[in-house]
């Protein structure tokens, strides 16, 4: 991968920060913090002392008594209507203009009659709704046949695990399972039948087969297993025989028998689970089908009643209904505006003076009210107390700065970049930050913030940045500390690399001197990506793995002055024969092709 950074260094700082003054003047009563402190949101910070908590106590209540008498004032000057009544008759007032508005809309629609677009629009909703219907009945019958066959796949596959399972305990035991015997795990099955398997497959029984003095067992009828099949079973099986496997590898050949009794209950079950699981959704899958049928059908059913209603034309009785209801709306928007003309008859102008002194008066009580509640200051957030500006019978004002709350969560890196690669750096790039507080430690960043003017001194123009660490949950980062930040401004992954001067040729079409497998070199043109100003990304013309020859002080790189064509181009997003380069930051590695 080729890798270009930029770097930076700086402090960290919490960006997450208030501070709270009283919003009044007053002598400090408590102070419940010192700096340092770790507090939660809505905990109570410095309060102001009984004098000046009761001196906004009393600026409330004459705040009450303006508004109360701002608002007798207004219904005293309104004299023959209450507010409820204007409202009412306003209200009225304007549901009648939008009650004509809509009757006439609506006696000109059922005099004019359906248009031509109106009939054709109602004729492509029918076809639409009889397409929807056949689409949604060819889903079903397609649903319906896909789940018949899954279910009845799914139940092949059940028969075929129960008999593998029957199968292990005939060949092994043999045992012919039950009904009831077959759904039990085998686990169960030897506990019921009292088989101890190590006991019973038992090799070294059958050690000496060949010996004519060997006894063959017969099979004992007290027990479910048969003494005579297990006994031949494992004189003749090729291989070794274990009778458990936990922990032990099974020999080439060999078998074990608890391990294929085991395997073969867990297909058993993983059929059982798949058979239920097909029908499930076979009949999920139906269902929705139907439903989307039956929504078709109603769909259907009501396109082709409005396209009847559209081309029956206009209803006589409709414009009539229509008419009627647009006279009756005239006539209810004149008395409407009858009765709101008759109730402010009368009134002074000065309402509208005395109504702007009740709602000062309303802002008024608000803003004694906000001044009141804060007298007790509280952290707007949970985090830390960077300073406590104020102590116990301290005088503060309005303004004065009394307690700042940060948030330790959020930390970035504030540092700055020159203005060659400002460019290259975008908001929200990834970035790793290390610091010498955790040496060893690499942070996950993204850059949050760069400023969009720069700031110059003596000459050199530098860019202020912001870069959000992603911290850990058992790491607590101070302010202030040092930290450097490796911002990438472009990767190249799982592109061949080679040392820059394996280059030569032209700027617009670069070249490789690449050794043959015969011991030969033979100039290859290529396309070139971005660059380390060591390593440079072949996008074509190159493998990886192939060998090439690294040029000297005196070749022909310096005829063509590539490696500075490179430097002054490569930022530009490539040009010519180059994909792009970087010369600033720089990182990489991988790939082949490298040079000898």
């Amino acid at each position: 991968d080729l890798i270009n950074r930029v770097s930076t260094n700086g402090s960290l700082f919490y960006p997450t920060r208030e501070v709270l003054t009283f919003g009044s003047q007053g002598t400090v009563a408590e102070v419940l913090v010192k700096e340092g402190d770790a507090v939660e949101e809505g905990q109570v910070l410095v309060t102001l002392d009984a004098a000046a908590v009761g001196a906004l106590e009393e600026a409330v209540g004459e705040a009450r008594i303006a508004l109360s008498d701002a608002e007798n004032a207004l219904a005293a000057a309104s004299a023959g209507y209450t507010p409820l009544e204007l409202a009412k008759a306003q209200a009225s007032l304007a549901a009648a203009k939008l009650a004509l508005v809509d009757a006439q809309d609506a006696a000109a629609t059922a005099i004019a009659g359906p248009t031509a677009g109106d009939i054709s629009q109602a004729r492509l909703d029918a076809a639409a709704a009889a397409t929807a219907l056949a689409d949604a009945e060819s889903v079903l019958s397609v649903t319906a046949e896909e789940g018949a066959s899954d279910v009845a796949a799914a139940v092949d596959d059940l028969a075929e695990a129960a008999q593998g399972y029957r199968d292990v305990f005939d060949r092994w035991l043999g045992i012919e399972l039950s009904a009831d015997e077959a759904s039990l795990d085998p686990g169960a099955l030897l506990d019921v039948w009292g088989v101890d398997l190590p006991s019973l497959v038992d090799m070294s029984y059958v050690s000496n087969i060949a010996d004519p003095t060997q006894e063959v067992p017969v099979d004992d009828p007290a027990t479910r297993w048969n003494e005579r099949d297990v006994y031949f079973v494992l004189a003749f099986f090729p291989g070794a025989v274990l009778a458990v496997c936990d922990g032990v590898t099974v020999p080439p050949q060999g078998a074990c028998v608890r391990g294929e009794m085991d395997t073969a209950w867990d297909d058993f079950r993983s059929a059982d689970l798949a058979w239920e699981t097909a029908q499930t959704t076979a009949s999920k899958a139906v269902a929705a089908a139907v439903a989307a049928v039956t929504k078709a059908s109603d769909g259907l059913a009501d396109d082709t009643e409005t396209l009847a209603d559209v081309l029956a034309g206009a209803d006589p009785l409709d414009v009539g209904v229509a008419t009627t209801d647009l006279a009756v709306a005239e006539a209810s928007l004149a008395g409407a505006e009858s009765s709101l003309a008759a109730l402010l008859a009368g009134a002074p102008l000065a309402l509208e003076l005395l109504g702007a002194q009740v709602t000062t008066a309303r802002l008024a009580l608000e803003l004694e009210l906000q001044r009141l509640d804060a007298s007790t200051l509280r952290a707007p957030m949970a985090g830390l107390t960077t300073f406590v500006n104020v102590a116990v019978g301290d005088t503060v004002n309005r303004t004065t700065p009394i307690v700042e709350i940060v948030d330790p969560t959020v930390v970035e890196l504030d540092g700055v970049v020159d203005e060659i690669d400002v460019l290259f750096v975008r908001v929200g790039a990834a970035a790793e930050v290390t610091m010498d507080a955790l040496p060893g430690a690499v942070l996950s960043a993204t850059v949050s913030s760069i400023a969009t003017v720069g700031i110059n001194q003596q000459g050199v123009v530098s860019y202020p940045i912001r870069i959000r660490l992603e911290v850990p949950r058992n790491v607590s980062l101070r302010e202030g500390l040092s930290a450097t930040a490796d911002i990438v401004i472009r990767r190249e992954n799982n592109v061949v690399l080679v040392p820059l001067s394996a280059v030569t040729g032209s700027f617009d079409a670069p070249v490789i001197q690449v050794v043959s497998e015969s011991g030969g070199v033979e100039e290859r043109a290529v396309v070139l990506g971005n660059n380390d100003e060591f390593w440079v990304a072949v996008r074509e013309g190159l493998s990886e793995g192939e060998r090439v020859v690294l040029q000297g002080s005196g070749t022909s790189t310096q005829q063509f002055d590539f490696r500075q064509a490179f430097r002054q181009f490569g930022n530009l997003g490539g040009g010519g024969g180059f994909g792009g380069g970087g010369q600033r930051g720089g990182g990489g590695g991988g790939g082949g092709g490298r040079g000898n």
